[in-house]
């Protein structure tokens, strides 16, 4: 099965009958309220069939409805706590039956405007939206924070910066059905893949622990996920070359600019340090600043970055790490992690250790499902259809 590359090859322009709706303002700035929403594109059953189709992806899943599909911007938070509009995108079934509320969250993107509410149907997790409202779920998918219309920079891997983006999306899409006769169910599922993983293991720690009184959760799957933050950094740097050098410097440069660890120069070594800003800016895929970076990671970054901030554990980059573990709570609902051991970008171990870690606290609705022979691009597809077989038997 193919995966990524298919994806800006699937949509037929055609099919796209774009339209837009009265926009929908609060007056008042709070998290997770509804601030507009305009429909984009209506699309059929049939069609999603024909897309899945150019792309290579077979199911046993029996998609019955024709859907809607919706950008939506909602009141969200900054990591400093201030208030701020985020964008996102909710697919609807076209059905009046009352329909469980699905919260499917995104790997890494560094390019600004490559998310589903600005590229439709183009992309891999588009495509699993429209799969979840042609399987009867509500199905809504959050740009994040610094993606889409948020000009900031992205607080990528950020533990609460994320949750709240998530929390926020489904409160804001709840309102929208709310005031568009969209009848909802009592069930609501989350799931991601990649970033979207470790997104979706924060928004449940967050949802169980602050907002179990507005959201009750049915199950979440979280899905090849960097989840054992400091151990994987640890490995990572002490094996000297990684293959997507943007990912670890994606990291150092939001961390950078939300928890200021130290000048961008003392992090990179020449020349890279010039770059940083203008590859991370959102103008570019990962793919397109990996060629600008080197795989040795020692010389990616300075000398006096290994020795000052690595290795002193009590720095400023190890206290933003520790900050930003999601393995540190006792879950409520059930959880499946999905992920292929021939993972070489989130290695498998980082589901292992969540998996022992919950079962270590007395957490038994806890499932580990490896998949076989994938990287860790080719098992998206396959992964984010077994998390919706696995949705339908709750």
């Amino acid at each position: 099965m193919r995966t990524f590359k298919y994806f800006l090859l699937f949509v037929f322009s055609a099919y796209f009958i774009a339209c837009s709706e009265e926009n929908i303002v609060e007056t008042q700035v709070e998290r997770g309220k509804l601030v507009n929403a305009t429909l984009l594109t209506e699309f059929t059953k049939e069609q999603l069939q024909q897309t899945m189709a150019l792309a290579q992806i077979e199911t046993d899943l029996a998609l019955k409805y024709s859907f809607k599909l919706y950008k939506i911007t909602y009141t969200s938070i900054t990591p400093s706590g201030e208030s701020t509009i985020l964008s996102g995108a909710v697919f609807v079934p076209v059905t009046t039956a009352a329909l469980p509320l699905f919260s499917f969250q995104h790997g890494t993107q560094a390019k600004r405007n490559e998310v589903v509410s600005n590229k439709f149907l183009f992309l891999y997790e588009g495509i699993t939206g429209g799969i979840g409202a042609s399987l009867g779920y509500v199905s809504c998918i959050p740009d994040y924070l610094g993606m889409g219309d948020s000009q900031l920079t992205q607080a990528y891997l950020d533990n609460k910066t994320s949750a709240a983006t998530v929390v926020d999306i489904i409160l804001a899409t709840r309102e929208f059905c709310s005031k568009n006769n969209i009848i909802l169910n009592n069930k609501n599922f989350i799931g991601g893949y990649s970033q979207g993983g470790y997104v979706t293991m924060a928004a449940q720690k967050s949802i169980e622990e602050d907002y179990s009184d507005k959201i009750t959760l049915t199950a979440s799957a979280p899905m090849a996920g960097p989840f054992d933050m400091e151990n994987m950094f640890n490995g990572l740097l002490a094996s000297g070359e990684y293959s997507s050098p943007g990912l670890p410097a994606f990291l150092l440069y939001a961390y950078n600019t939300y928890y200021k660890i130290a000048d961008l120069s003392a992090i990179f070594a020449s020349p890279y340090a010039a770059k940083i800003n203008g590859l991370f800016n959102g103008s570019k895929t990962i793919g397109e600043i990996n060629p600008e970076l080197t795989t040795d990671l020692k010389l990616l970054f300075t000398p006096s970055f290994f020795t000052n901030f690595l290795e002193n554990k009590n720095s400023a980059l190890w206290t933003a790490v520790k900050q930003n573990e999601v393995l540190t709570w006792t879950p409520k609902s059930p959880i499946l992690l999905l992920h292929s051991k021939a993972d070489g970008t989130v290695p498998y171990a980082n589901s292992e250790k969540a998996a022992e870690y919950f079962k270590s606290k007395g957490f038994n609705k806890v499932t580990l499902m490896p998949l076989d022979g994938l990287d860790h691009i080719q098992a998206a597809v396959p992964a984010t259809l077994a998390m919706f077989a696995w949705f339908q038997t709750y």
